[in-house]
Parts: C-alpha cells; sequence; structure tokens
C-alpha cells in the first residue's frame, strides 16, 4: 500500500479519499481525509454532517484515528457494506 507524502502545501483543501463508509438503519456515517496545510485532515460525517474532525501529521495517525473511530461506530451496531481502506 502506498502511504500519502505530504510536501509543503498551502492550497484550498481537497477531499483525498474515503476511508470507511457505515451503515446504521437509515443513516450513514463516512470517514474520508482530506488535504490540511498541517498533514491531513479526517472528517467524521454522519448523513452528510460533520461530527468530528481530527488533524493529523503523519500517515501513522490518519490510520489511527480513522480506525479508532470505525471500531466505535461497529461496536455501536453500525454495519460495513461499504470499506476501502487508507
Amino acid at each position: 500500500m502506498l502511504h500519502p507524502q505530504k510536501a509543503f502545501w498551502s492550497g484550498p483543501q481537497e477531499r483525498l479519499a474515503t476511508a470507511w463508509t457505515l451503515f446504521h438503519q437509515h443513516r450513514t456515517a463516512e470517514c474520508a481525509m482530506w488535504s490540511h496545510p498541517l498533514g491531513w485532515e479526517l472528517r467524521l460525517t454522519v448523513n452528510g454532517s460533520m461530527i468530528q474532525t481530527q488533524i493529523t501529521h503523519s500517515y501513522k495517525q490518519v490510520v489511527e484515528a480513522g480506525t479508532a473511530w470505525r471500531r466505535m461506530f461497529r461496536d455501536a451496531g453500525w454495519a460495513d457494506r461499504s470499506t476501502s481502506e487508507l
């Protein structure tokens, strides 16, 4: 798996990847990775509304945060119908 490398950057934020998508009843939770001047930003949304965000400085932090959020949702009964890894 390729790990994104962060060079100096000062442009607009861009959506880079979807880490995972989980489903529960009529709701959809999604964790997405965005570019950020300090590293990467993970955005956690439910039905399109942002509920949490985290700025990460290394790819390891991206994986750890995304995995923790996913585990939290799965433990609450959300299902993996569509998943991709960072």
